[in-house]
């Protein structure tokens, strides 16, 4: 299941309670347009968004997933962003996509 939207995020304890539900999946770039947070892949990496929503956001799934045994999952903006995350507790990470890692490297990043 993923969660993106601020309803889910409203529900996510329950969520977390669905018989069956083996992970929850942040993708932080849908949920950064949905809490209305400026969001980069860069300015996920480093934490630095116009406020604390999205990285409050992230952790109240992360809790909830960790209360409820629910494997934790996260986009991330780097393999440096992917072991912070891992760190934290997220057990399921993947890196970007392939559209990120195409138009980083055009851009000479």
């Amino acid at each position: 299941m993923q969660c993106e939207s601020i309803e889910g995020l409203k529900n996510i304890d329950q969520i977390c309670k669905t018989p069956g539900l083996d992970m929850i999946f942040i993708g932080t770039g849908d949920l950064s347009l949905e809490l209305g947070v400026e969001w980069t892949a860069n300015a996920a990496a480093d934490h630095k968004t116009s406020d604390s929503r999205l990285a409050e956001a992230i952790d109240k799934v992360l809790r909830a997933c960790e209360e409820n045994g629910v494997i934790a999952g996260i986009v991330t903006a780097s393999a440096e962003d992917a072991a912070r995350r891992i760190r934290r507790g997220f057990q399921f990470v993947t890196c970007m996509n392939d559209l990120g890692f195409f138009r980083g490297r055009c851009a000479g990043e």
